[in-house]
């Protein structure tokens, strides 16, 4: 795993910038071992970046950007107050499939597993047929705003920064769904075939199949603002746009 770039630290919080196809957490996590090598816990404990540490917030495996690390127990407790506080703003970037009618919106529908595809999460529809989801239907709240519409390789694509009220699994890939916009390289959520694997290979400039390991959701967490256990005062941590997004 290449060197974690740390975006902020004191003696209580880190934000480290994660990069794609790294885990959160290791596949066998525990705190006495740690299999998985490519992953943030692993690194921290491997390179002793902290003594103590403990992931706030989770981001999905192909999701690049801010992660909240505590580096004490007194300092996880009053960011995981704040999480259900509301007082924790994340700002998410992403590109998603089709041009976006409205420039701005809310998003509220709760999700849940799906019955269908146990990877995947749903949002939750009234049918006929009876129950489509499976287990605990969870709100599930996201503001959006659109940056541009664009056209590249022939496709129409929206840059779009979305702001979720609450943290549920998969929740921004799932809602833009909803809406008919499914984040550009979203494997689980997104189209397939010819066309989208036509038009990752441009953005992504791959060349040959060794190449397509680099594809991913274009899904970014562009900042976290919280208010510091060790200052009491609001910060805002910021992490630059993968180069991806700079073809949009």
């Amino acid at each position: 795993m290449k060197k974690l770039k740390v975006l902020f630290e004191n003696e209580s919080v880190m934000v480290v910038d994660k990069p794609a196809g790294v885990s959160v957490f290791g596949s066998d996590y525990k705190h006495s071992e740690h299999k998985d090598l490519n992953s943030v816990d692993e690194y921290l404990l491997k390179n002793k970046k902290t003594k103590e540490f403990i992931i706030v917030h989770r981001l999905d495996k192909d999701t690049t950007g801010c992660l909240l690390v505590a580096k004490k127990k007194a300092a996880f407790e009053n960011l995981k107050q704040q999480f259900q506080n509301k007082q924790v703003r994340k700002e998410y970037v992403a590109v998603v499939w089709g041009t976006m009618k409205f420039d701005t919106g809310i998003i509220d529908g709760q999700i849940a597993r799906s019955k269908s595809d146990f990877r995947k999460h749903e949002v939750v529809k009234n049918s006929l047929f009876g129950k489509v989801t499976r287990g605990t239907e969870r709100e599930a709240v996201t503001r959006y705003r659109v940056v541009e519409r664009v056209e590249k390789f022939g496709e129409k694509m929206s840059l779009v920064k979305f702001y979720p009220e609450t943290g549920r699994t998969h929740q921004i890939r799932v809602h833009a769904k909803s809406l008919g916009h499914p984040i550009v390289a979203d494997h689980l959520y997104g189209p397939g075939g010819e066309r989208a694997e036509k038009l990752e290979k441009k953005l992504f400039k791959v060349k040959t199949k060794a190449g397509a390991k680099n594809i991913r959701q274009l899904l970014h967490a562009a900042s976290v603002t919280f208010i510091d256990p060790e200052t009491d005062s609001l910060v805002k941590i910021e992490s630059k746009l993968p180069k991806e997004f700079k073809l949009i």
